[in-house]
């Protein structure tokens, strides 16, 4: 008798136990959807305003505007978004992103992630690899051009995220705060953490003073002029010969 009230108890508890996880995970799946449809709404409808103020800060102009998905597949979910450029769409890791006026539910799902960032600074940055995609497609080069006469991936990208490091920084007003003795021997032979700073923190680094004295033709420069595999023992040497050049350049157009 004993014997069978222990098991009827376990049943009970069992039984317990899975309702409550399936109601968990029922909560999730409700609250996550809410949450995507928020974002989409906050990012659809800033978007304009947002493109027009990038253009008004960084003397750029867009000819037209990305699509927008706000999901990612299993193996992207450690990204906040990504932009691929055969199909001009910005991809939106929805569950990662916030916003200024997150509700309860945004506020749950955005507790379960171990990592979260405002939907604004995210934007500003794909913005960014969405205009150095559109002014490759007006020089009729693609990025396939380039990486084939610089050889190396990774010094591309340098340029690619630098770029895009400094649309989000001109509005987050983050600080350059990686220096010429963090740039390593060999960019291909780290850690992930340390490649992660170097292409994104280096990338800003590299580019932020010819953006900031050239303007659009430091941007228009540095897409077309990523460093080569001889720059990459002495990336601060290409820096200022890039500002050398651009400063020649700039002299040879003035009346």
């Amino acid at each position: 008798m004993k014997y069978s009230l222990s098991i009827k108890k376990l049943l009970i508890g069992f039984t317990a136990l899975i309702t409550a996880i399936t109601t968990g995970v029922s909560t999730y799946v409700i609250c996550s959807e809410i949450h995507r449809n928020n974002i989409k709404r906050e990012v659809t409808s800033n978007l304009e305003e947002i493109m027009k103020q990038q253009e008004d800060r960084l003397g750029i102009s867009y000819d037209h505007k990305p699509k927008m998905k706000f999901k990612v597949p299993n193996d992207s979910s450690w990204v906040f978004a990504y932009y691929t450029s055969e199909n001009d769409t910005i991809h939106f890791n929805s569950e990662t992103l916030s916003y200024d006026k997150d509700s309860l539910v945004d506020s749950y799902i955005n507790w379960l992630e171990l990592y979260v960032k405002d939907y604004r600074l995210v934007l500003e940055h794909e913005l960014g690899h969405f205009y150095y995609d559109q002014f490759l497609e007006k020089q009729v080069i693609t990025k396939e051009e380039i990486l084939n006469k610089k050889n190396d991936i990774n010094l591309t990208r340098l340029v690619s995220e630098g770029i895009a490091e400094y649309f989000e920084r001109t509005y987050s007003r983050e600080e350059d705060n990686f220096t010429n003795d963090e740039w390593p021997n060999d960019i291909n032979n780290l850690e992930e953490e340390e490649t992660i700073r170097v292409i994104y923190s280096g990338g800003y680094h590299l580019v932020k003073p010819i953006i900031d004295k050239y303007g659009l033709n430091g941007i228009h420069h540095l897409i077309i002029n990523p460093p080569k595999m001889e720059n990459l023992q002495n990336l601060p040497s290409y820096q200022q010969q890039v500002l050398q050049y651009l400063m020649l350049k700039e002299k040879k157009l003035d009346p």
